[in-house]
């Protein structure tokens, strides 16, 4: 799926689509809490994914797309190009289900990401950025197994998004979420969860 029919799909998810998925994986997951951050002018919560089981929230988006996809299409394994944090994830859901794992990081990935990744088992094959980004500009790796893209994938943004359902049922008079902006982007998702669940809000981007 290409990226503009991956928004127009994306555009066409309904809360039930969200709440589906959290349903999925929620023997994979934390509904992680919303933790108070002391601030003299305004109500201010945290939303703690460090307390994930691997430290982020990226088990959400591998947990949901392994768990979408057809049986046939994960009999060689999954594989997934990452610098780090989405390598866990998949390879973390994929360990949950006996599956093997393949990551191709660029030679920049920090070595205790890389180290993270052989603890769970997956093979891990680094290659230069420009061949890790051939990899993600055209999910081609010469690879036999199912490719999860790490940000142009639509099971991806519907795993994750459940993030934006747990804060509107956690904090009912949610008026604005300020999201860091990094490659995953957690603030696409976050924001979609959120709108379905029917939360008028505003999303700052940082």
């Amino acid at each position: 799926m290409d990226r503009i029919s991956i928004a127009e799909a994306a555009f066409q998810l309904t809360l039930k689509d969200f709440e589906e998925a959290a349903d999925r994986i929620s023997d994979e997951i934390i509904e992680t809490p919303l933790l108070p951050f002391e601030c003299s002018d305004r109500k201010l919560m945290l939303k703690a994914e460090c307390l994930q089981e691997l430290g982020s929230f990226k088990i959400r988006a591998g947990a949901n797309a392994i768990e979408t996809a057809d049986e046939k299409d994960l009999q060689n394994g999954v594989i997934t190009a990452s610098a780090g944090n989405f390598g866990q994830g998949v390879a973390k859901a994929a360990q949950n289900r006996g599956l093997p794992v393949h990551v191709i990081v660029p030679d920049t990935a920090a070595k205790v990401k890389v180290e993270a990744l052989l603890d769970l088992g997956a093979k891990v094959t680094s290659v230069s950025f420009s061949e890790w980004w051939g990899v993600m500009m055209t999910r081609t790796s010469g690879l036999e197994g199912f490719f999860i893209h790490p940000v142009a994938e639509l099971e991806v943004i519907i795993g994750n998004a459940g993030i934006g359902l747990e804060i509107a049922s956690q904090c009912l008079d949610v008026d604005v979420i300020v999201v860091p902006v990094g490659g995953g982007r957690h603030d696409f998702r976050n924001s979609f969860g959120n709108e379905g669940s029917g939360k008028n809000t505003a999303d700052y981007c940082l």
